[in-house]
This record gives structure tokens, C-alpha cells and sequence, in this order.
């Protein structure tokens, strides 16, 4: 099954290259999909009635615009040349996955099938769930503490002020009451 996803892997990247090709040609006016001269073309549109395929045999120029092209030939513009990549590619993959399936005797961890999951991570899975409780309570506890802290500070200069608030009312009191027996008097 791999060596199929590689050969597929492969002709798709070679698609995606031709794609790239043509988007150059087209957009940035490049020469990327190479121009091939051919001497004949067979084509549907060519032929006399529907489905009849009409040739056109031993092209020795071709005139555009009243003027010769003057190459000798039917100027093919890229698709020989895309042809010829994606046959090149797919062959070469083709060869790549057949030495791969020759070779795997000698390369058995690209073929085997794991059922369990790799040792690193088989451990640190272990290893995290015997030490999660801990982490947790651990973590919760630390929590529990910086609150309890907090609270009791928060408690405290909530008492303070609470004190200094009641000092300043009886103060302001006694002056009060002080003056009040002044103005008796």
C-alpha cells in the first residue's frame, strides 16, 4: 500500500509541476511547456463528417497572419513536451516502487504494520498517566494555597482599613462630644 501511495504521490507532484508550467507560460509569458515541431496532426475537427478523425501528413510549414512561421513544421506549443515529462516521471516512479518491492526483505520497517503505537510514545503515555494524578493534585493544591494567601491578605487589609475607619468615627466622635462639654461649660 505504500509503494502505491508513493507512485501516486509522484504523479501527482509531476501534475502539479506541469501545472506550474503552464501557469508560468500563460501568466509571465515564459517558455517553460518547450515548443515541438511536428509534420502531422490527427483531429476530429479535421475530418469530413462527426466522428470521422482527418489527418493532416507532411507539414512543411504553416502560415499565420499571411506570413511562414518558417520552423519547418505545425509548431506544437507544449504538449509533447508535457507528455514526455509526465511518461518520463511516471516511468521513473514506476522503477522506484518496483526496486522498492524487490527490496523490502531488506528494509522491513517500510512494510511493517504497527498496531501499538512507538516505544517513545508508548512510554511518555505511561509514563503521563501514572504521574497525572500527582501533577494534578499537586497543581491543585498550589492553587488552593496562592487563594489562601491571597484571601487571608485580602481579609487582613480589609480589617485594617475596617479599624482605621472605626478609629477616625470615634475620634471624630470624642472631639465632638469633646467640644460639646467645651461649649457647656
Amino acid at each position: 500500500m505504500k509503494a502505491l501511495f508513493a507512485l501516486f504521490f509522484s504523479m501527482t507532484l509531476a501534475a502539479v509541476w506541469e501545472f506550474i508550467e503552464y501557469g508560468c507560460d500563460l501568466f509571465l509569458g515564459t517558455d517553460m511547456q518547450q515548443d515541438t515541431i511536428v509534420s502531422f496532426i490527427h483531429s476530429y475537427l479535421l475530418g469530413g463528417e462527426a466522428g470521422e478523425i482527418g489527418a493532416l501528413e507532411n507539414i512543411a510549414d504553416v502560415i499565420i497572419n499571411g506570413q511562414p512561421l518558417g520552423v519547418g513544421g505545425y509548431l506544437d506549443i507544449g504538449l509533447h513536451d508535457t507528455m514526455q515529462d509526465m511518461l518520463v516521471e511516471t516511468l521513473g516512479a514506476a522503477v522506484y516502487t518496483a526496486l522498492l518491492l524487490i527490496d523490502r526483505e531488506k528494509h522491513p520497517v517500510l512494510y511493517e504494520k504497527s498496531e501499538t503505537p512507538h516505544a517513545a510514545v508508548r512510554e511518555a503515555s505511561v509514563v503521563f498517566t501514572e504521574h497525572k494524578d500527582a501533577f494534578f493534585r499537586k497543581t491543585a493544591k498550589n492553587l488552593l494555597q496562592k487563594t489562601d494567601i491571597s484571601l487571608q491578605k485580602t481579609m487582613k487589609q480589609r480589617n485594617k482599613i475596617s479599624l482605621q475607619k472605626t478609629m477616625k468615627q470615634r475620634n471624630k466622635i470624642s472631639l465632638q462630644t469633646a467640644a460639646a462639654k467645651t461649649q457647656q461649660t
